[in-house]
């Protein structure tokens, strides 16, 4: 199981980089999608029964680096 490191946003309208955000680890099989908007990503992962959605700090870029292992924090 590989996991990978993400700050997940509160509000992602007035969230700063240092600011606002939740360290979380996620578990890179349960991914389902992840996509870029202008200043965030949003990224879909499996979740009990079901599936849920976190809006993210990290771009899509830098979630393919942790998964590739490039820049893995874990």
């Amino acid at each position: 199981m590989k996991m990978i490191k993400l700050n997940k946003l509160e509000d992602f309208v007035t969230a700063e980089k240092a600011e606002k955000a939740e360290e979380i680890y996620l578990n890179a099989d349960k991914i389902i999608s992840v996509r870029q908007f202008s200043n965030f990503s949003e990224i879909d992962f499996e979740y009990l029964n079901g599936w849920n959605s976190w809006k993210v700090q990290e771009i899509v870029e830098e979630i393919q680096e942790q998964l590739r292992g490039e820049d893995n924090a874990c």
